[in-house]
């Protein structure tokens, strides 16, 4: 499948590597970099690459050391605040006190949630860091290059939409889009990968019209408990979940189709049996995690390198989120502040249909004493937003 991405990609991803055996060479070389503690050390790193006299080797220290970088007259701190601490920057006309009216109540709510900055869509989507200092508090296990990280991209899911125009069907291609970018360890088995990965298709509600008893929050009736199956693609391998019973295996249709076509396709293994470290993959080809029967996912292997001295070296953290790209929500049709948590359909109390509300509205508007007030079905509904 390889040869099908080659014309497309040139020179944009790397040849195919062994991180096995790569990194069993590598690691032989940058041990004579790393010090005793695992931090990389200019005196030791050349005491052990270039035969230099305990003098020299001092000079070397004192002239390479940081506090030359201190400028001779430093410039004093200046004292900047925040423009949201500043109220008297912009013209605002206070609300009437002891006002009960609902629009200047939720008026005010939404001032404050403004100055705890809260951002509910940005027309320009960014990379979100999640990566935090809570680390350096837990007793650390791993020392740097005793284990290989990489950094793997989740793209959200693709898809090609149909719309008439009045003349024709054309179909709009929406690019693809990077939507979590995780690090894992060598060490560990695709199967944590796959746990890790964040998409809405896992959170579906799959009991369908709950109208009738619709506060039942339980989560054994999600898509990802009832219907297990996931497969990944890497290196013209199957790599399939197999920790169920119920787990079907997604490869079987694609060889069948390889077959009639010419393609050759590798093995087929058990993602809880195979390690990262073992793969033989390209950095910056485009592979493919799929689950939930056809939602498939982009996946870039984007880095691979070993573990340092700044990374967070608590094993059980991995696989770990480093950063995400915020979606834009879709809020609620009533109040339009928070996230709809219910689609309603056939509802003759709602200009739309369907119409999307969040748990008070829903339950407030359509339900009086727990019992519904006219007719119409409602299933639960899941935001991109409230899981990313």
């Amino acid at each position: 499948m390889e040869k099908v991405y080659r014309k497309f990609l040139g020179d944009s991803v790397s040849s195919t590597i062994d991180f096995k055996n790569y990194f069993v060479e590598y690691k032989s070389e940058i041990a004579k970099v790393y010090g005793p503690d695992g931090e990389i050390g200019v005196t030791h790193a050349f005491s052990n690459l270039i035969k230099f006299t305990e003098e020299q080797e001092n000079i070397l220290a004192h002239t390479c050391s940081i506090d030359k970088l201190d400028p001779p007259n430093p410039v004093e701190k200046m004292d900047v605040e925040p423009l949201y601490t500043r109220p008297e920057l912009y013209e605002k006309i206070p609300a009437p006190e002891n006002c009960c009216l609902r629009t200047v109540q939720s008026v005010l709510s939404r001032s404050e949630a403004d100055q705890e900055e809260i951002v509910r869509a940005s027309k320009y989507r960014g990379r979100k860091i999640t990566l935090s200092d809570e680390h350096k508090l837990l007793n650390r296990d791993m020392h740097a290059s005793d284990d290989v990280v990489m950094t793997i991209l989740i793209y959200a899911p693709y898809s090609s939409v149909k719309h008439y125009n009045g003349k024709f069907n054309k179909i709009v291609d929406k690019r693809p889009r990077v939507s979590q970018e995780l690090l894992v360890l060598g060490s560990q088995t695709l199967d944590v990968l796959r746990d890790a990965i964040l998409c809405v298709e896992d959170f579906n509600d799959t009991q369908g019209d709950v109208s009738e008893n619709p506060f039942d929050n339980d989560g054994i009736h999600q898509s990802r408990a009832k219907y297990p199956s996931a497969m990944f693609y890497f290196g013209n391998n199957f790599y399939i979940d197999t920790r169920e019973a119920t787990c079907k295996d997604y490869s079987e249709s694609i060889r069948e189709y390889g077959e009639k076509n010419g393609i050759v396709f590798g093995e087929t293994r058990s993602m809880e049996e195979s390690f990262f470290i073992d793969l033989q993959l390209k950095l910056g080809h485009p592979y493919v995690y799929r689950h939930q029967g056809i939602c498939e996912h982009i996946i870039v292997f984007k880095n691979a390198r070993l573990i340092h001295f700044y990374d967070p070296r608590v094993s059980h953290l991995y696989p770990l989120h480093e950063a995400i790209c915020p979606s834009r929500a879709r809020f609620c049709n009533i109040c339009g502040s928070l996230i709809a948590k219910w689609c309603v359909q056939d509802c003759e109390r709602l200009p739309n249909d369907p119409s999307y509300l969040c748990s008070d509205c829903f339950k407030g508007y359509l339900y009086k004493d727990g019992k519904k007030i006219c007719q119409f079905k409602a299933y639960k509904f899941c935001d991109a937003k409230a899981i990313l």
